[in-house]
């Protein structure tokens, strides 16, 4: 894949203002809500906060009409509107069923008549409705972790007390202060990089400072995997504004990512799997930045995020290859002016990246033999194994029964073992078959049919971009930049084939493994309708204009209904 590189844009202090206020809208909600109860509003709590909303809607509309004089149809508008929004809040303290699901509806209310108050005075451009998009999927990822427990739709966490998994993992930095003294593989998950677990860790020991609950304290670890989806959102468009998109691809792009399952369900997974990703899209950001300004300061961030994601989960190295080829040819090309400025910055990086992520690995392997990058076999007796079928039928075997992964006769026919269906259904439905676990499953089934054939173009659409880009010559793309993304896309692509095949489990064919890849196809596509537009890009701009609304309201559909 390539990219147009345009001026990079400064962090400063709009950038820390964002994530402060991403940061309040993540963590706050441990108090305002409580996620184990029938309402998710006290009666005192939803009281405070509707006479607080309704104090500050007359006084906005008092302002509005004195100020800006508005019309007093307008002010009667704007009246009803806000109040109507304050009564569905109040509604919150009182419903005790379908609690989450108001939620998300509530929320969407006010973000629509935000929206329409926006338009009506003619503020909308494309700062704000990126704005708009990002809070509704903000909206979507707090609604999904309200009705999804903190053992629901996750992968190897289990229960907490249960003995192993992530949650045990997790559990173990909340009792003790100190690293695990015993050989990490006899526990399920203790082999993993513990930057996560350490983290959720200290998260559960401060809400206990304020006397809550264990099953409250257990179900908030889910606003840290919130956080960690949301801050993806920024990231990626942030990055999408480095590669020089803007308006309608701007728009277009950024709304697959805010609506994109993927990102939906892991911001209720309380593994290591989102952190991970947040770093690995960090360093693809700085690496950008880099690129157009090779400075001391700019490849710290990179070596931080690498180093803190390896610390995490080892599988951020897979970013590594394409950052270091990267870095060797910007030394090659821009030896005679810049070797010894690049020299000092490349021992920087490896003397901040290399002890940050190796150090678990390194101390595994000193005291109790781990061997480097360890994964436990699951083993042929499992249901699951999938290593019978051929290298020919696993690649090319093709058949769906339903959109949903196949996990055995009941469910789905048989086991699935295709690593690009695996794929294709991970990214939009997790390994889950969604509609058996809601009370929606006709409408679920529908709109997840629709969605994952929506999808299915989406991608073909972002191939060809992605081809297009690579390989017309008149494009003026800097070659570095093609070797960047190409690097980037086969690593990720090839380990996630090898792994398959390494490990042939169904459990193995998931996106979680291979996120990387939805961003660089969403980016491809971006690039390519940013481009100066013959009639075959005119036609792929128009079927995106059409299919990325569609697939974004049929995500917010299907992760709404899921709720019911």
């Amino acid at each position: 894949m390539v990219i147009y590189m345009n001026r990079a844009k400064k962090f400063g202090f709009f950038g820390v203002v964002a994530y402060a206020a991403l940061a309040c809208a993540s963590f706050v909600p441990a108090f305002l809500f409580d996620f184990t109860a029938p309402a998710l509003l006290s009666q005192t709590t939803g009281s405070v906060l509707c006479s607080c909303l309704f104090a500050a809607l007359i006084a906005w509309c008092i302002f509005a009409k004195v100020k800006s004089k508005i019309s007093m149809p307008q002010f009667i508008f704007y009246l009803s509107g806000g109040s109507a929004c304050v009564l569905s809040v109040w509604s919150l303290t009182f419903s005790e069923e379908n609690s989450p699901l108001l939620l998300i509806i509530v929320c969407l209310m006010w973000l629509v008549f935000a929206a329409v108050v926006m338009y009506e005075r003619k503020m909308l451009n494309t700062s704000h409705i990126i704005l708009i998009i990002a809070i509704a999927g903000f909206i979507l990822r707090l609604g999904y972790i309200a009705y999804t427990a903190y053992n629901q739709r996750q992968h190897d966490v289990y229960d907490f007390g249960g003995g192993s998994g992530h949650s045990q993992y997790i559990l173990y930095f909340f009792e003790n202060a100190n690293l695990p003294d015993f050989d990490p593989r006899n526990i399920w998950q203790f082999y993993h990089p513990p930057l996560h677990h350490i983290i959720a860790g200290l998260w559960m020991r401060f809400l206990d400072l304020f006397g809550m609950d264990f099953a409250r304290i257990v179900e908030n670890i889910q606003l840290l995997t919130l956080f960690y989806s949301s801050s993806c959102m920024v990231i990626c468009y942030r990055i999408l504004t480095e590669l020089g998109l803007c308006k309608g691809p701007l728009i277009l792009s950024f709304s697959l990512i805010a609506f994109n399952p993927s990102f939906i369900i892991f911001a209720g997974s309380i593994n290591n799997d989102i952190l991970s990703i947040t770093f690995m899209l960090g360093a693809i950001l700085w690496t950008l930045r880099w690129y157009k300004t090779r400075t001391m300061r700019n490849i710290i961030p990179i070596a931080l995020c690498i180093g803190f994601g390896m610390m995490t989960k080892l599988s951020v190295a897979l970013v590594a290859p394409a950052v270091g080829l990267l870095f060797l040819l910007c030394f090659i090309v821009n030896f005679k002016k810049e070797w010894l400025s690049l020299v000092k910055q490349y021992v920087v990086f490896a003397v901040i990246c290399i002890p940050l992520g190796l150090w678990w690995s390194v101390r595994c392997y000193v005291l109790f033999d781990v061997p480097f990058g360890y994964v436990p076999l699951i083993g042929e007796a499992a249901d699951q194994f999938v290593g019978s079928y051929s290298v020919r039928d696993r690649l090319l075997d093709f058949r769906i029964n339903d959109v949903f992964m196949a996990w055995g006769e009941n469910r789905g026919g048989f086991f699935e073992h295709n690593p690009i269906l695996g794929l294709l259904k991970t990214s939009l439905f997790g390994e889950f078959r969604l509609n058996e676990m809601s009370g929606c499953s006709e409408l679920i089934l529908f709109f997840s049919t629709l969605l994952f054939y929506i999808n299915l173009v989406l991608v073909v659409m972002a191939l060809i971009s992605m081809f297009s880009l690579i390989f017309r010559r008149k494009n003026a793309v800097d070659r570095l930049e093609k070797v960047f993304w190409i690097t980037l896309f086969v690593t990720v692509f090839g380990s996630y084939i090898r792994f398959c095949f390494s490990f042939p489990h169904t459990c193995t064919m998931n996106v979680r493994y291979a996120m990387p890849l939805i961003v660089t196809g969403i980016i491809s596509l971006g690039v390519y309708m940013q481009r100066k537009q013959g009639e075959f890009q005119a036609a792929i701009s128009l079927s995106a204009a059409v299919l990325i609304p569609v697939f974004s309201l049929f995500s917010g559909i299907i992760y709404i209904l899921l709720g019911c």
